[in-house]
């Protein structure tokens, strides 16, 4: 997250950091998320101690999903500061998409979605059971299975390429008709687990 701030001459900042804004309590010093167990691997603070604020945090899941604030304190009794009202993170999951049903031997396509846009440089992976299908491996959202077979069941799940967050899965199953035995339909369901 990228920061800017300005203070008042002749303060002199000792400490710069930044906090999630759900304390209630005014007179509590707001905890430093560098010294949170939460985040303390996982922030780095890119700022100074002169104008930059700017942060990255990585391995973003959507427990992260919070309001932020800059907050600094200088050499002053009462220099203290917060950047209200402060940065608000939503972090969004991605979601396998397809078709409720497909019959053997047509083609169905899986799409990868999220609500966060991305660059045209995404990349995305694909996997079937835990396993990744590396051939699949593209900058395409969608995973085309031709001419569905049984051997095409199995559990669904995408990630994007350098990200540690792999979506939920999608099931795709294959069941047989009585009487029909060529005739196969893949029913996809999305379950809970990821």
């Amino acid at each position: 997250m990228n920061c800017n701030y300005t203070y008042p001459t002749g303060h002199q900042i000792m400490k710069a950091f930044w906090i999630q804004t759900n304390i209630k309590d005014k007179y509590v010093e707001p905890l430093d998320l560098s010294e949170d167990p939460e985040y303390s691997q996982r922030l780095q603070y890119l700022g100074d101690k002169q104008q930059s604020c700017t942060i990255r945090l990585s391995h973003v899941t959507q427990k992260d999903s919070h309001k932020y604030c800059f907050r600094f304190i200088t050499d002053k009794p009462d220099g203290k500061w917060t950047g209200y009202p402060g940065v608000t993170l939503t972090v969004t999951d991605l979601q396998v998409e397809a078709p409720e049903r497909v019959t053997e031997g047509h083609n169905v396509s899986l799409t990868c979605k999220s609500r966060c846009t991305l660059t045209d440089r995404a990349t995305f992976i694909w996997y079937r059971n835990s396993q990744p299908l590396t051939e699949r491996r593209d900058g395409n959202n969608q995973l085309l299975l031709q001419s569905v077979r049984r051997e095409d069941a199995g559990r669904y799940s995408c990630a994007l390429h350098g990200h540690s967050y792999i979506s939920p899965d999608a099931r795709l199953s294959v069941t047989f008709h009585r009487g029909a035995a060529r005739n196969v339909i893949a029913i996809v369901t999305a379950s809970g687990g990821s």
